[in-house]
């Protein structure tokens, strides 16, 4: 199961390819450099609830839409 860092990384960067906004023009966008865009979008660092905020207005989204993982990544959670 993904992490939530992992989770919205990779919906940062599946609707950034759906909007068609290079890398390099939505780090510019976010005043973060490509190599730090990369590493959220692989999920590799933390962020902050205002960053997530900033991005999230960037491509014209709710948190929600960046939090919520998507339906492949969705697994049966079986409880005790």
């Amino acid at each position: 199961m993904a992490t939530i860092l992992e989770t919205v990384g990779r919906n940062m960067c599946r609707i950034r390819a759906l909007q068609r906004i290079s890398a390099i023009t939505f780090a510019q966008s976010a005043k973060i450099s490509t190599e730090k865009l990369e590493e959220i979008e692989e999920g590799k660092v933390n962020i902050t609830i205002v960053n997530l905020q900033e991005f999230a207005d960037l491509l014209h989204v709710t948190i929600f839409e960046l939090l919520v993982p998507t339906s492949n990544e969705i697994q049966p959670h079986i409880l005790n």
